[in-house]
C-alpha cells in the first residue's frame, strides 16, 4: 500500500532528524514538532485532496512546517 510506504518513510526521516539533533545539540527538540520544513511540489492541476492527505501524514510523523509549491507549465 502506497500510504503505508509513505508513512514508514516519513517516520524514518523524522527519527533520523531527531537523532541528528541529539548528536549536534545533545538533546532532542523540546516539542514533538520537528524543526524541519517539508517542501511539497505538485503540478498546478493537481487535486487538492491528495496534497491535504500528504500534509496530514507529515503531521502524524511529527513534521509541522510546510512549503507548498506549484509547478507551472512553461509557455512554448
Amino acid at each position: 500500500n502506497e500510504e503505508e510506504k509513505l508513512m514508514k518513510f516519513l517516520k524514518a526521516e523524522a527519527q533520523l532528524i531527531k537523532e541528528q539533533m541529539y548528536t549536534q545539540f545533545g538533546k532532542q527538540s523540546e516539542t514533538e514538532e520537528l524543526k524541519a520544513t517539508v517542501i511539497i511540489r505538485a503540478d498546478q492541476e493537481a487535486a487538492y485532496g491528495p496534497v491535504q492527505d500528504l500534509i496530514r501524514s507529515c503531521r502524524v510523523a511529527g513534521f509541522g512546517t510546510y512549503s507548498l509549491r506549484a509547478k507551472l507549465k512553461q509557455k512554448e
